[in-house]
């Protein structure tokens, strides 16, 4: 075996674009002088929709105007069509409001109150068309892509499978809201992941790689979900030729699949069988590589450390060094810890400040002496 394993991490920007969410104060049409309407093609379970004339229960055939909404209950889904080759796939404990469907082009706007909605978009969106999905914090536009958008306890996250999607954040007068140092930052996520959230004014926005739980929708053996409602979005896709990421099994995620099998798959000794992380040696020498620090993480002390596994938040009590910035990557030596065990390599975004919100990512690894 070499003589350095070799584990890797990777820092994502911390970026986000602005946009209002708040669609109820933007002129345009009432419901009732808006040809278009986004139909109700499918559903399982308890599904209401509120019309301009009250609430009542979904039906198949069931058309939505401006404004309306649809919501569902537990184990419960909706699918939404949004013109030729679009969709929406509303999951279960959800409230979606249509904001706009525009009355000449193709485009389309919904606001996601809370849970969870899935998009599928089959072509490219010509250039005077727009499809965005608005939260109470943020709106995500794209441009011929499959992803998700979540609410949950007042942040944002969007996983995008295929294509881009932009995020935009203001508040509700439209006005950016700024990062922690007061600049407009801004995002595009590819095949990647973000979540944004909001603390006394201020933006803040982790970026990463899509996770297994995200990508375990897609498995051709994976869970048919709440209602039976990932079986269907597998359906849909397919129908769309969009042809799902391979996933691997058990609890290791495909981020950490590939970062082992990119970086160094040679100099580990094996997987534990009961996390399916490398193993490594006590006190072996460890190569981390890290991508994306930026010159102003570097200012603020990005930093690389060894945990035990699940440890809170705080300073490294393990090895750790700073992070460097640099246009490809860079590599940091950390030894790994003497005791056995199951650890983590993290990566925060600014030194003295442990937090969610200084959180990027972290890589599972587990010590255990040679057999």
């Amino acid at each position: 075996m070499g003589k350095y394993r070799r584990v890797a991490a990777f820092a994502a920007l911390c970026i986000v674009f602005a946009s209002s969410c708040s669609f109820q104060n933007k002129p345009g049409p009432q419901s009732g002088q808006n040809a278009r309407a986004a139909v109700v093609d499918d559903f399982a379970g308890e599904v209401s929709a509120v019309l301009d004339d009250g609430a009542m229960q979904a039906f198949k055939g069931l058309a939505l105007l401006l404004r309306n909404s649809i919501g569902t209950g537990a184990e419960s889904w909706s699918s939404l069509e949004l013109g030729e080759g679009r969709f929406a796939l509303v999951e279960q404990n959800s409230e979606v409001q249509i904001a706009e469907l525009a009355e000449n082009t193709e485009s389309a706007e919904l606001f996601l109150k809370e849970g969870k909605i899935w998009v599928g978009i089959k072509n490219a969106l010509g250039a005077d068309e727009n499809f965005t999905v608005n939260t109470s914090s943020c709106s995500m536009s794209a441009r011929g892509t499959v992803f998700s958008v979540s609410v949950v306890g007042g942040r944002s996250r969007v996983a995008v499978f295929e294509g881009t999607v932009a995020l935009l954040a203001r508040d509700a007068d439209g006005n950016p809201i700024p990062d922690k140092n007061g600049d407009e930052i801004a995002v595009e996520v590819t095949n990647g992941a973000a979540e944004l959230s909001f603390s006394g004014g201020v933006a803040s926005v982790a970026k990463g790689e899509l996770t297994e739980e995200d990508l375990a929708p897609f498995r051709s053996d994976g869970p048919e979900g709440p209602g039976g409602l990932y079986k269907i979005l597998r359906e849909r896709l397919k129908a769309l030729v969009w042809e799902a990421p391979e996933v691997t099994t058990g609890p290791r995620t495909e981020k950490q699949e590939y970062i082992f099998n990119r970086y160094g798959k040679n100099d580990v000794k094996g997987y534990a069988p009961e996390h399916g992380d490398p193993i490594i040696s006590p006190g072996a020498a460890i190569e981390v590589f890290t991508m994306n620090i930026t010159g102003q993480m570097e200012a603020d002390g990005a930093n690389v450390g060894i945990y035990r596994r699940g440890a809170a938040h705080g300073p490294c009590e393990l090895d750790w060094k700073h992070a460097s910035s640099d246009e490809t990557a860079g590599t940091i030596l950390l030894s790994a810890p003497g005791e056995a065990g199951g650890y983590e390599v993290r990566i925060y975004s600014t030194d003295k400040e442990y937090s969610d919100a200084t959180f990027l990512q972290l890589v599972y690894f587990t010590v255990a002496e040679e057999e």
